[in-house]
C-alpha cells in the first residue's frame, strides 16, 4: 500500500471511536452544511460518499425517502462504525478512491468530504469518480483551503512533517482544483464563495467543490 495511504489509514483507524469530537471530525461535520444545500438543489436517487469516515453525512442523507446511499473508506474502523450507523440497507465498502468498485454510470451524486487532501494520485481518483458518475452527475469536493502564501507554506509543512501523521499529501488552490477537473473531463464550471474561507464549483458531469480552511 502506497506509504501515505497506509500512514492515513492508520492514522483514522485511531481516531475512529472519538472521530466527532476531533478536529478532523468537527471540521467535516462543518462542511455539511454548504454541502447539504448543494445537494438540495438536485434531484438524486443514487450517492456516494467517496472516504465516508464514520458515515455522518451518508446518515444525514439517508433520513430522507428512495435515496441509495453507498460510501467507501480505506480505513476499516471508520467504516465498521459507518456499517453500525447506517444499517444493511447502505452499501458500504472497504477499499481505495483509485478503484472504486462500481460499475460505469452508477451514481447521480459522488461527494468527497475533507479526504481529497489524502489522495496521493488525485487525477486517478478523479477519473474513477468520472467514470462510476451519470453523464449528468453530480460530483461535490469538499477541502481545506487557504489563500497563497499559507497554503504554500502548509504544504511545506505537509511535505515535512503532516504526511507522517496524518498522511496528508497537499491542499490544493481553487486554480489547482480547476486543472485537475478539467484535465480529467470534468466541465461546465459554476463557481461561488460558500462562507469564509469556502468557494463552490460546478462540473459535467457537474462538479461542486466546497474548500475550507484547514482543522490542522
Amino acid at each position: 500500500m502506497n506509504k501515505y495511504k497506509e500512514t492515513s489509514r492508520k492514522f483514522f483507524d485511531k481516531l475512529a471511536e472519538n472521530y466527532a469530537s476531533t478536529s478532523d471530525g468537527m471540521h467535516s461535520k462543518a462542511l455539511y452544511g454548504p454541502v447539504l444545500q448543494k445537494l438540495s438543489t438536485f434531484s438524486f436517487a443514487s450517492i456516494l460518499d467517496n472516504g465516508c469516515g464514520t458515515g455522518e453525512l451518508l446518515a444525514l442523507i439517508s433520513a430522507g425517502e428512495g435515496v441509495a446511499v453507498s460510501g467507501i473508506d480505506i480505513s476499516p474502523q471508520m467504516l465498521r462504525i459507518a456499517n453500525e450507523k447506517l444499517g444493511e440497507e447502505a452499501d458500504m465498502r472497504l477499499g481505495d478512491s483509485e478503484e472504486l468498485p462500481w460499475g460505469d454510470n452508477w451514481f447521480d451524486v459522488v461527494t468527497c468530504i475533507n479526504a481529497f487532501h489524502h489522495y496521493p494520485n488525485p487525477q486517478k481518483a478523479l477519473r474513477e469518480i468520472h467514470r462510476v458518475l451519470k453523464k449528468e452527475g453530480l460530483l461535490i469536493l469538499a477541502d481545506p483551503w487557504l489563500p497563497s502564501p499559507a497554503i504554500q507554506l502548509t504544504n511545506l509543512l505537509i511535505a515535512l512533517i503532516a504526511s507522517n501523521i496524518y498522511g496528508d499529501v497537499r491542499l490544493y488552490s481553487e486554480s489547482a482544483i480547476r486543472r485537475l477537473l478539467e484535465e480529467c473531463q470534468f466541465k461546465a464550471i459554476e463557481w461561488k464563495r460558500a462562507g469564509k474561507f469556502a468557494h463552490l464549483f460546478n462540473f459535467r458531469p457537474l462538479a461542486c467543490v466546497v474548500t475550507a480552511r484547514p482543522s490542522k
